[in-house]
């Protein structure tokens, strides 16, 4: 790259392009990689705002945050056109940095020494932590398992930011449980200026990043431990499940959700996506699947506009299951999948195995499982596509401090779907899925308990009646 910029605070690499802060004179750069040829140059700001942090959240676009030297903004650019096409006004003083996690932003209001969450939608803050000591400010940040990993400097002048006799602090917040874990002194010998995680991820400068995707069974194993309060036990695999009981409460003693393990979801994708479209249609199949009558107005009512294959379906008591036909379109690409999950002889614990599809601009509406089935049943969702507009709330009793998000007494919880990321949910706790992005989402949802089923095989277009018990 031969040309010359006058300050550059931050690079961040999106895919197969480069994005840079050209502070001096208020400019995006967007390069190329790995070549790094400059593609287009954006002047968007002033050298005034000072633009100092990029993060391409979402496909399509990109928030930069304004330091001002003062009141803070956020904008947010459209990548097609390059324009700026939004901003939100007094987001933190002198603030740095912007990490996307559970489709919040937290960002670093460096002049008040605070951590901020940001509602995106309509910019929106609260201080969720400040610094009790004065005379150091807050630079660099990344979200990795729910922890907020920032450095913490001391207020010099600019001349004295490359001093080597200067130390550093990296402070550690867990997000989840709202406090402080930790601060710790770094020779960092002059200003810390950029934290992140590369090792988990590309994007751990500006998108939350998890550990668990490289993590080794071990690893797991160990993470999963400190979840005893409700894990219940372990799957032949040695994934954890839920404790039964827990969720029975109808309380958040169970938790919302319990990460299980990061899988590959590409090989059953692909073969989804080969299906015809016509497979999705209640009229195909009534011709070429099976069909259980009986269940449409429930549907209608919580799930309008979703689309489904059912695979496998039980009574409501989850004691009697039955094979669709549409099983074996996807048998090699399903078994190994779920046999990673819940180990050998997995198929055996499966009693309802389902495609659901929303398409965007579609909700399911806030619901709890109550049938038989969900008391005997662990809900495991294996997220095969997903987008930044994808919100899965689960929803607890307990009171919360603050109305800032939700008006209401419970306390919604965004939980992760991010693709290939297997994950049992309390569906004895309500929960709402809306899709607001612009492309499909699809999940495999399974039900498995921890006994054996024997299954009964249903033939192409045969109708059963869905009652307190099945009638085929």
């Amino acid at each position: 790259m031969k040309d010359c910029y006058t300050w550059m605070p931050l690079q961040v690499r999106s895919s197969d392009r480069v994005y840079i802060c050209d502070t001096g004179s208020g400019a995006v750069l967007e390069l190329s990689f790995p070549g790094m040829q400059q593609l287009r140059r954006l002047p968007l700001f002033t050298r005034k705002e000072h633009v100092n942090t990029l993060a391409p959240v979402t496909e399509g676009s990109m928030w930069a945050v304004l330091h001002n030297l003062g009141q803070s903004q956020l904008a947010k650019i459209d990548l097609s056109s390059g324009m700026e096409v939004g901003r939100w006004n007094n987001v933190g003083v002198q603030s740095h940095g912007l990490v996307e996690w559970r489709y919040w932003f937290i960002m670093l209001d460096s002049g008040n020494g605070a951590l901020l969450l940001v509602n995106p939608d309509n910019g929106r803050q609260m201080q969720i932590w400040k610094l009790p000591d004065d005379g150091r400010y807050l630079k660099g940040l990344t979200v990795a398992d729910d922890v907020a990993y920032f450095g913490i400097a001391p207020l010099v002048d600019r001349q004295s930011r490359d001093d080597s006799q200067m130390s550093c602090e990296l402070g550690a917040f867990d997000l989840i449980r709202n406090t402080l874990l930790w601060r710790r002194q770094l020779p960092t010998h002059g200003l810390l200026n950029v934290v992140g995680a590369p090792q988990w991820g590309e994007s751990s400068t500006y998108k939350a990043v998890t550990s668990w995707a490289r993590a080794t069974p071990g690893a797991i194993r160990d993470m999963s431990q400190l979840q005893n309060d409700f894990v219940g036990g372990r799957w032949g695999s040695g994934v954890p499940f839920l404790n039964l009981e827990a969720k029975g409460h109808g309380s958040s003693r169970a938790g919302p959700q319990l990460i299980l393990k990061q899988v590959n979801v590409s090989f059953l994708l692909e073969q989804i996506l080969s299906l015809s479209s016509d497979k999705w249609s209640l009229a195909e199949q009534r011709r070429s699947n099976a069909v259980f009558t009986n269940r449409q107005s429930v549907s209608e009512r919580f799930k309008p506009g979703m689309l489904s294959l059912t695979l496998i379906f039980s009574d409501n008591a989850g004691e009697s299951v039955y094979w669709f036909p549409y099983f074996d379109l996807l048998r090699r690409a399903l078994e190994p999948l779920v046999e990673e999950i819940l180990g050998p002889n997995g198929m055996d614990h499966v009693i309802r195995l389902q495609l659901a599809r929303m398409k965007p601009g579609t909700e399911v509406k806030k619901h709890v499982d109550s049938g038989g089935y969900a008391q005997l049943a662990h809900r495991i969702h294996v997220p095969l596509t997903s987008n930044g507009g994808v919100l899965f709330e689960v929803c607890t009793p307990e009171a919360r401090s603050t109305s800032f998000f939700h008006t209401d007494e419970e306390t919604c919880h965004g939980i992760d779907v991010a693709a290939g990321k297997a994950f049992e949910v309390n569906n004895r706790l309500p929960h709402r899925v809306v899709n607001s992005g612009q492309t499909d989402r699809i999940h495999l949802i399974m039900d498995a308990v921890e006994g054996i089923r024997r299954h009964t095989l249903l033939r192409p277009g045969q109708v059963c009646q869905y009652k307190e018990t099945v009638e085929c």
